[in-house]
């Protein structure tokens, strides 16, 4: 993580699954922390008929975590890395 002159995390250059891990941290349900990185963020780039969800035709960008939200898995149009 980086740092602000006063000690507060820099959001531009954070980590989104550590903003979702934020999120889950002070009680906002795993479901909507995940919507709010997903879902949101498409819709407002106005990309949400390709990425943001899962469904059929969207591009299949998903991540794997554990019940620690760690990351255990990238896939990207389907395909493992």
């Amino acid at each position: 993580k980086t740092y602000t002159e006063d000690g507060t995390i820099a959001g531009g250059t954070s980590v989104l699954l550590d903003g979702v891990k934020n999120l889950v941290s002070i009680g906002i349900p795993l479901c909507e922390a995940v919507k709010m990185a997903s879902k949101n963020g498409a819709v407002a780039a106005k990309i949400y008929d390709r990425v943001g969800s899962l469904a059929v035709g969207k591009d299949a960008d998903i991540l794997v975590l554990d019940r620690a939200l760690n990351l255990k898995a990238v896939f990207v149009n389907g395909v493992q890395l």
